[in-house]
């Protein structure tokens, strides 16, 4: 176990990885906002290893809001004379669902973008979630809902059978917003959870639930993978020998061309995106795909094509946010059949940004262990921490 900056991360089989903080090298990004005072921190690992992200961590001790420090599960404010076992999850039943909170929410509109996108910017933070356009886009696979309270943006959402709140600015015990306030403390009655909770806010989180019953984790499957533009872009060095080797094959094997997605390519991008689907077994973000694609030139998107012998083979769409400083890679889609397709379009998509993006999130790995691999294998020079609160449910 390692801890630094009050975060841990568990890992039995990578003894020598250091973790350390990165603000200040990037204080400079985040200070370009006056009305955001605190930077976000992340925990930065020159080099990923398997296990780092993926070892299961163990049920730990029972601690005290007053007392605990933030581990990768600390159970706050529970009973610790049950025998009992715990459940994180617990599912709202629908007569819960009829109150005048429930009826402050709105489904996300194409007509709501300035407003959310206003309300965002207002506390600039480099979670992937913060952003109105994946909001949109992921709108039908999470339920995602939204209101406003006291300049408070709320989003609602669910996982499968587990609903829970985003809070982007907290939960208003800095801004004293008693409204605010209240409403949370409903829903997480009602069973709610909390999640893309950032590290600006978890100690005010923390403080706000005070004398409740919760789960505070780490949630590690949805770390967001931070990379500097430049390493993506250049790919240098002996860690990336393997990913040049990809694109030197797929650059001499095939007539290659690129160019900034456009509605005249979208055609094409959704024939490749049927391949892809063919190609992959199991679940996919097939349909979320569809909906950046249906809505790229209504939405603040920036992408690339390319092409293998007039045929597509690859596409990336991203977001640029922060000042253009940041992009959000949302979707990268290759052809499984045409090696080096998806390195390339990696590459290409980081040298396709403006010069004066300094960052890429390319979002996180929901814990599955492939894509979690495949993020891994571009060696990550930060891993952007995100926490969930549940409410903590005794079962027999």
């Amino acid at each position: 176990m390692y801890r630094r900056h009050n975060i841990h991360i568990y890992s039995i089989d990578t003894p020598n990885i250091k973790i350390y903080s990165i603000v200040a090298r990037y204080n400079q990004l985040y200070s370009m906002n006056s009305s955001c005072t605190t930077p976000c921190s992340c925990v930065a690992i020159p080099a990923i290893a398997p296990a780092m992200v993926s070892t299961k961590v163990s049920p730990k001790t029972i601690h005290s809001a007053s007392t605990c420090t933030t581990s990768d599960m600390a159970y706050v404010n529970a009973p610790t004379h049950r025998s009992q076992k715990y459940n994180s999850q617990s599912c709202v039943s629908p007569e819960c669902l009829a109150t005048p909170y429930e009826s402050m929410f709105a489904p996300l509109t194409l007509n709501d973008r300035d407003a959310i996108d206003r309300l965002f910017l207002s506390a600039p933070q480099l979670i992937s979630e913060y952003s109105f356009t994946g909001l949109f886009c992921f709108a039908q696979l999470h339920q995602y809902s939204y209101c406003v309270i006291d300049k408070h943006l709320v989003i609602r959402g669910r996982d499968n059978e587990t609903p829970y709140l985003i809070l982007p600015h907290g939960c208003g015990l800095t801004a004293g917003s008693q409204r605010m306030q209240t409403m949370v403390r409903y829903f997480l009655q009602k069973g709610y959870g909390l999640k893309a909770v950032s590290l600006r806010y978890r100690d005010e989180l923390r403080t706000f639930l005070a004398g409740q019953q919760y789960i505070l984790e780490a949630d590690l499957n949805d770390f967001d993978y931070i990379h500097k533009r430049s390493a993506l872009a250049d790919l240098a060095g002996t860690r990336f020998h393997k990913k040049r080797n990809h694109i030197h094959y797929f650059l001499k094997n095939n007539t290659i061309a690129c160019y900034a997605l456009g509605s005249e390519h979208i055609p094409h991008a959704y024939a490749l995106l049927d391949r892809w689907e063919q190609q992959h077994q199991g679940k996919t973000d097939y349909q979320e795909t569809l909906h950046f694609l249906e809505y790229y030139d209504r939405l603040p998107l920036c992408g690339i094509i390319c092409y293998a012998d007039t045929r597509a083979v690859g596409f990336a769409i991203g977001e640029l946010r922060l000042d253009d400083k940041v992009c959000v890679v949302h979707m990268e889609k290759s052809d499984l059949s045409v090696r080096g397709s998806a390195q390339y379009i990696n590459q290409r998509f980081a040298q396709s940004l403006p010069p004066q993006c300094r960052l890429i999130n390319r979002e996180q790995d929901l814990g599955n262990s492939g894509l979690r691999k495949a993020k891994q294998s571009y060696h990550p020079d930060a891993l952007l921490p995100k926490y969930r609160i549940s409410p903590f449910v005794w079962t027999d």
